[in-house]
């Protein structure tokens, strides 16, 4: 790395860390509401899986269809 790139970097720091957010904790809830009746089943699903960092991070999925038929497709996704 140069010196010229080496200072750039060093006053982008400079400027932006003292103003960026502080992050709190993130907690994460559920709530499951079916579409459709009588069923009771839905295509949705999510997750937030530890890392080997112990970092988490969030997979989201949705799978087309309706009713029975879709639900084996989203507890294989899952």
């Amino acid at each position: 790395m140069t010196g010229l790139l080496q200072a750039v970097l060093a006053i982008s720091r400079d400027l932006e860390l003292p103003v960026l957010p502080t992050l709190t904790p993130l907690a994460a809830g559920a709530d499951y509401r079916p579409a459709t009746e009588p069923a009771l089943l839905g295509g949705d699903w999510y997750d937030a899986p530890a890392l080997p960092d112990s970092t988490r991070t969030a997979v989201i999925g949705d799978v087309a269809g309706r009713d029975a038929p879709g639900e084996p497709v989203a507890v294989n996704g899952a």
